[in-house]
């Protein structure tokens, strides 16, 4: 366990309008998100604190092929390998994270995944909205592609970016307001196509498909290859629902405010309650942003003639019967529950360990009964105490890995192999635990024990002596100790 490192070196930046502050101890992460944000000056208040404590002793072990990310409430642990983790206190804009000294070099693993991921975990409360929808920007113009999956979004944003359109976003879209004002964010990230998008664009044949965060593998295309260019940031003016129809039809017809603003509604993540509160500013968002032209696509044929006939539609003056009601077959979306917010706790119990008492909450029974079988962990009535959630995920294996953790301020995290971990917020008296259900008992009942003593501070942290930045080149101008 490491305990508030020494972070000297520190930057500002802007994503998708919000204030980040970042520090790490390592220059090359810095750098890593120079290339993904615009840097800002020292702005007062900031939105999101970020640091970053690189560990240059551990060993360089593989990462995940796919990332894990677990949550309860505010508290939502990203674990991208075993020496790769990362907490976000998402009420207190609040997160740390412990890397190797591998990843850290990596730079464009932080611009495709760690910094992506990393603004959609915490876009909500940092008052951005998040849609699922392409975005370039034609002659100033931000032109946004919507519609269910096997729509077309990718293939039209490549071919679109192929004939010189400003690169936004292809897959997700961020977007802020400021009183009447919205402007639609993106990262410099490549378009993600599916293999069978060689049938449309045969030089895909020369590209490597990769596997992604949703476990499929895809192409990966930087558009400026294509003659795009990235633009950071458009004014939304045009929406575009794509509905993919057999043939090689072409029909165009006008979606009023409501009927847009209803479709991106009924796409929005579930939020927990702590963070309800954040639900009507981005009902507010949505709302000013559908105030843009917006318009229903009922379409066939390849990317290439949907592409002409959209910048075709585009040059002339628009006409379209307005819709009354929206054709597309669209119910709310039952996003699955990635972060396993959601899953029911019905075992409850007060314990009192070594005379400290935890409020416990958890999905399985035989977590209940492993910490009653501990010594000097007995039930009680009493109803304080540090509140505690475990839960069991019946699809990881029990990897062996050693033990690491840090603690900075109130939050603190501690990996015990494999995926497992604990995580905790001290400011409010509030922890989490996921653990694999391939774990014997007897492995079960060591691992809530060892995790109880780091609750309750049985086992003091070490405290990591002070150091010097890690890797920080002569030239690097970004890196302010």
């Amino acid at each position: 366990m490491v305990q508030n490192p020494e972070l000297p070196l520190h930057r500002n930046f802007s994503a998708a309008g919000s204030a980040w502050r970042l520090r790490s101890n390592c220059a090359a992460v810095l750098q890593a998100a120079a290339d993904t944000f615009p840097i800002r000056g020292d702005c007062g208040l900031v939105d999101l604190n970020v640091e970053i404590y690189i560990d240059a002793e551990s060993a360089a072990l593989p990462r995940w092929e796919i990332p894990q990310f677990r949550g309860r409430d505010h508290l939502v642990f990203a674990d991208y390998g075993p020496g790769d983790s990362m907490l976000a206190d998402l009420q207190a804009g609040q997160v740390i994270g412990r890397f190797s000294f591998t990843t850290a070099q990596d730079t464009g693993y932080w611009k495709r995944v760690i910094f992506p991921i990393l603004l959609g975990i915490t876009a909500a409360p940092l008052g951005v909205t998040a849609l699922h929808c392409a975005c370039l920007q034609y002659k100033g113009e931000g032109l946004l592609i919507t519609g269910e999956s096997g729509a077309g979004k990718s293939t039209l944003s490549l071919e679109l970016a192929r004939r010189g359109l400003d690169f936004i976003s292809d897959d997700w879209t961020y977007f802020s307001r400021r009183d009447s004002e919205v402007l639609g964010w993106g990262l410099p990230t490549k378009i993600k196509l599916l293999p069978d998008s060689v049938a449309h664009f045969p030089e895909l044949r020369a590209h490597i498909p990769v596997m992604h965060l949703n476990g499929e593998l895809a192409f990966e295309i930087d558009p400026q290859e294509c003659g795009s260019r990235y633009a950071l940031y458009c004014r939304p003016g045009r929406i575009f629902l794509l509905d993919r129809q057999p043939g090689a039809g072409f029909e165009v017809l006008r979606l009023t405010a409501n009927e847009i603003a209803g479709y991106f509604e009924r796409t929005l993540e579930r939020l927990p309650g702590c963070l309800a509160e954040y639900r009507d500013t981005q009902l507010a968002t949505i709302r000013a942003l559908c105030r843009a032209e917006s318009w229903y696509v009922r379409c066939g044929g390849t990317p290439q003639e949907i592409a002409t006939r959209i910048l075709r539609f585009c040059e002339q003056e628009p006409s379209a019967p307005i819709l009354t009601s929206l054709p597309l077959p669209v119910t709310r979306r039952e996003w699955p529950d990635m972060l396993r917010r959601f899953t029911p706790l019905p075992h409850q119990q007060p314990l009192s360990y070594r005379g400290r008492s935890v409020q416990v909450a958890t999905n399985s029974e035989r977590v209940t009964r492993a910490l009653r079988s501990l010594k000097e962990c007995r039930a009680v009535s009493c109803q304080n105490g540090i509140g505690w959630t475990v839960q069991e995920e019946p699809d990881w294996p029990a990897h062996k890995h050693p033990a690491q953790g840090l603690s900075i301020g109130a939050l603190s995290f501690l990996r015990l192999g494999g995926h497992f971990f604990a995580a905790c917020d001290r400011s409010l008296g509030r922890a989490i635990t996921f653990t694999a259900a391939t774990h014997t008992d007897t492995e079960l009942q060591k691992i809530l024990q060892k995790v109880l003593s780091w609750l309750l501070r049985e086992e003091a942290p070490a405290v990591l002596p002070a150091s010097t930045a890690l890797g920080v080149p002569s030239n690097h101008a970004d890196a302010t100790p």
